[in-house]
C-alpha cells in the first residue's frame, strides 16, 4: 500500500472506533503529563536522569501498549478499553525494547540528526514484532526491525511527512506570535489560539496516525520473511 491507501484504510478501521482512539489518546496525553519533571527534582543532571527512567519504566512501556493498542484498530478486533494494559503481560521486555529503542535514537541525535532519524525509523517496528510474538527476544525484536526495515525507511518517513500540515499551522501561529507580536495581546492570543488546536487536532490526529502507522507494519513488514517465522 502507498501512503495514501494507508490512510484511507486507517480512517475505515477507525470508524466506529473513534473513541477508542480517542481514549487512547488522552490516556497518551495522562501519563506524558503526570510524570513529567516533579518540582522537588533539582535542575541538572538529575532531571536527565528522571526523564531516563521514567521514560524506561513507565512512559515507553505505555507507549507501547497504546501502539498495540491501534494495531488492535488496524486489525478490525473486538476491542476493550482494558487491551490498552497488555503490555503489562510482558513488562519487562516491553520496557527493555523500548528503551534500548529510545538509547539508539538518542544516541543517533547526538552524533548527527540524521543518524538519529535513521536509528528511529529502523527500530520503530520492534514492538510490533514482539506484540505479533512476545517469544521474540529483545535483541532480535531490534534486529529483526532493523532488517525489516531495509528498503522501507524512506516509505515510512514519507508517512510520517504526510501528517505534517497538521503540525505546520500551530508552529507557525507560534512563530507569528513571538517575531510580529511579542509581548502583545495579540501575540497572547495567538498562543493560545495554538494551544486550543493542538488540543482538539490531538484528538483527531493522533488516532488517524497511529493506525496508519501500525498499518504500515501490518502491511510492509509482516509480510516480509523475518527470522522467528
Amino acid at each position: 500500500m502507498n501512503t495514501k491507501q494507508l490512510k484511507l484504510k486507517a480512517k475505515a478501521a477507525l470508524k466506529g472506533n473513534w473513541k477508542f482512539g480517542i481514549f487512547a489518546f488522552f490516556i497518551t496525553w495522562v501519563v506524558s503529563s503526570v510524570f513529567d519533571v516533579p518540582e522537588f527534582v533539582p535542575e541538572g543532571h538529575l532531571q536527565s536522569v528522571w526523564n531516563l527512567l521514567v521514560t524506561a519504566l513507565i512512559v515507553g512501556p505505555f507507549t507501547t501498549g497504546i501502539h498495540w493498542f491501534f494495531l488492535d484498530i488496524w486489525d478490525e478486533k473486538t476491542l476493550m478499553y482494558r487491551n490498552i494494559m497488555d503490555f503489562t503481560r510482558h513488562y519487562l521486555k516491553v520496557a527493555a525494547v523500548t528503551f534500548l529503542a529510545y538509547a539508539a535514537t538518542v544516541i543517533g541525535m547526538l552524533l548527527l540528526v540524521f543518524p538519529g532519524i535513521w536509528m528511529a525509523l529502523s527500530l520503530s517496528q520492534a514492538i510490533y514484532l514482539l506484540k505479533d510474538d512476545p517469544q521474540r527476544g529483545i535483541v532480535q525484536c531490534l534486529k529483526e526491525s532493523y532488517d525489516a526495515m531495509k528498503g522501507e525507511r524512506l516509505r515510512l518517513f514519507k508517512l510520517y511527512l504526510s501528517f505534517w500540515p497538521f503540525v505546520a499551522i500551530p508552529v507557525g501561529l507560534v512563530l507569528i506570535a513571538f517575531l510580529a507580536f511579542p509581548a502583545s495581546q495579540v501575540g497572547g492570543f495567538l498562543i493560545l489560539l495554538t494551544i486550543a488546536y493542538i488540543t482538539l487536532i490531538g484528538f483527531y490526529l493522533i488516532p488517524f496516525f497511529s493506525t496508519a502507522r501500525a498499518g504500515f507494519y501490518r502491511e510492509a513488514i509482516d509480510r516480509k520473511p523475518l527470522h522467528s517465522k
